[in-house]
Formats: C-alpha cells, structure tokens, sequence
C-alpha cells in the first residue's frame, strides 16, 4: 500500500517550474518501490534497431 508515501511540491519564485519531491518512511514497502524507481529510472532504453528483411 502506498498510503506511507509523502510529496511535497516545491514552488519556484518565477513559477517556471514546480519540481515535485517523494518521500517514505524507511523500510516501508513505498520506499522500497522509490528505491527501485532510482534504479530502472534511470536507465536509458534505445529503441533495437529495424530488422533488414532483405531489402
């Protein structure tokens, strides 16, 4: 359950942007999940090249 889950909006003065932060309590299965986002959020997936079907 994601009920431990906290976000906190954080207000830019010239309003060009409005970075949103997440935040759970430790050992909870929230954090656990952000701890992942960290690692497959991260990760750049190409696109895997066209297949030559004999042109």
């Amino acid at each position: 359950m994601l009920s431990d889950l906290h976000c906190q909006r954080l207000i830019d003065p010239d309003q060009s942007q409005q970075p949103v932060v997440y935040t759970a309590q430790p050992g909870s299965e929230s954090n656990e999940k952000l701890e992942l986002l960290k690692v497959i959020g991260g990760q750049h997936l190409d696109e895997a090249p066209a297949a030559d079907h004999g042109a």
